[in-house]
This record gives C-alpha cells, structure tokens and sequence, in this order.
C-alpha cells in the first residue's frame, strides 16, 4: 500500500496546500480519497496517475472535499480512459456527484456509479474492504477504514485524542494541525 498525500489544507487551498485529498494505491488499483478542488493538478505533481483511479470515496460534500470531481473526470475522458469509475460517498451521494457530472458540457465516455453509503456498511472489494462509520459534521458525513490488502490496516477516521469538532484538545484557540508542524495560512481569500 502506498499513500500519497495530494491535499491537505482546510476548507481553502494554500500556497503550499491543496484541498483534501489522498491517493491509496493497493497495487491492483488506486483509491481516491475525497477529491477537492486541484486534485488532478496534484497528480502532476506526484508518482500517481490520476487514469488508475478505479475508486473514490468521498467523505461529505463540502465543496473542499468533491469539487475536483468533474475536472477530474473530464481529463479522465480526455484521456480516452475507458474503465469504469466507482464513488462512494454518504446517503446523498447520487444527487451531488449527478449535480456535479452535469456541470458544463462534455461527453461521458466511460461508466460512473454511484453508491451511497451509511454508516455501517462494509465494502467489499477485491482483496480488501472499506468499512463506513459516521463523522461528525454539519453536513452528512462518514469516516472510511480500509482493511485488507499487502499492509493490513489504513484509516481515514479521527485520531485519538480529537475532540468531536475535529479541533485538538489543546488549550490553544487555534485548531491543532493534524498533519504534523507545518505552518497553517494565516491569511483567507478575499
């Protein structure tokens, strides 16, 4: 298993950042996880390739979370891809990505399901599977948990010692960054 951190800054891009999303290549094929805006322009800038993506799993439909999707599809058609393409996301799943595939106009020239997903529900997939529990979150949102495949277990749901906001439990009146050190914008899109 080989994960690639293609965004990960917060409701807006940075300089340095881009909007969420993860690359987890399990060697048959490479999961998506959420797909903000500028993820196909990230995939430049790694080892993946945006046209093995055979999965996304979108956890809530914030625009920093799925806007990359239809610029993500359109370069896969672009791209002549053929294969079909799977997205999984909350129980509102099918009307967002249908919102989303509808934007502009280009041709689909490949499959694209769909499935919604509930808290609870397992995923299973060939040689490995994709467990759902809920997130807390303003909007519908789930946490995944993938298991299985070459290295056991990968997780995108809260670390321990996060409170429910998603905020750190220290005293600080910035939230803590769940990255690492490196620095936070200090300045917001005008």
């Amino acid at each position: 298993m080989r994960l690639t951190f293609l965004g990960t800054a917060g409701s807006w891009p940075t300089k340095e950042r881009s909007a969420s999303a993860i690359a987890l290549d399990m060697e048959s094929e490479l999961i998506l996880l959420d797909c903000g805006e500028g993820t196909q322009r990230q995939f430049f800038q790694s080892s993946a390739s945006f046209m093995r993506v055979r999965r996304v799993f979108v956890t809530h439909f914030h625009g920093d979370h799925f806007l990359g999707l239809p610029g993500l599809i359109q370069s896969m058609c672009l791209n002549h891809r053929t294969e079909p393409l799977d997205i999984y996301g909350p129980p509102d799943a099918e009307e967002m990505v249908g919102r989303a595939l509808r934007m502009g106009y280009f041709t689909l020239r490949f499959p694209v399901t769909v499935h919604p997903l509930t808290a609870g529900t397992t995923v299973e997939l060939e040689g490995y599977s994709v467990k759902t529990s809920a997130a807390i979150h303003p909007v519908p949102s789930l946490a995944y948990r993938l298991e299985g495949g070459r290295s056991g277990v990968a997780s995108t749901e809260r670390r321990p010692g996060r409170s429910a906001s998603g905020a750190g439990t220290s005293r600080s009146s910035r939230p803590a960054n769940p990255f690492g050190s490196a620095p936070r914008s200090s300045t917001r899109p005008t």
